[in-house]
């Protein structure tokens, strides 16, 4: 869409309400939330995707790319000091492997709160400071 309003482009076509969208720094791509899983159905929780500006099918974003974390600190910079999972759907020994891959692939502390409690997680926010 021009400054003016005209040459709008609809970007997804599903019937999950959006908001919060915001245009990457080469205005490439839209990030935006929805309440939506991966399939856009309705969901409890909002979620962050994003699109191409031009159009065209858009994807969850991962907490763990890098691109989007890029992309996220354009929008409210923050440091990325640990990594919340939610492991509701594995048994507790995957939920566990889960984390700790989770640990090695970022370096980061990584924990499922709900589950397991938020104590790790709070003290490398509060570590971080």
């Amino acid at each position: 869409m021009d400054a003016d309003g005209s040459r709008a482009v609809q970007i997804t076509k599903n019937t999950v309400p959006e908001n919060g969208a915001m245009l990457s720094p080469d205005n490439s791509r839209v990030m935006f939330l929805s309440q939506a899983n991966p399939q856009f159905e309705v969901y409890y929780n909002r979620k962050l995707f994003v699109a191409p500006s031009a159009g065209g099918a858009a994807k969850l974003v991962s907490p763990l790319d890098a691109n989007y974390v890029r992309m996220a600190r354009h929008v409210r910079p923050a440091a990325v000091v640990a990594v919340a999972l939610k492991t509701n759907r594995i048994d507790e020994d995957a939920a566990r492997a889960a984390i700790a891959r989770t640990e090695r692939e970022t370096g980061l502390i990584a924990d499922d709160p709900v589950r397991f409690g938020a104590g790790r997680i709070l003290d490398a926010v509060l570590s971080s400071r």
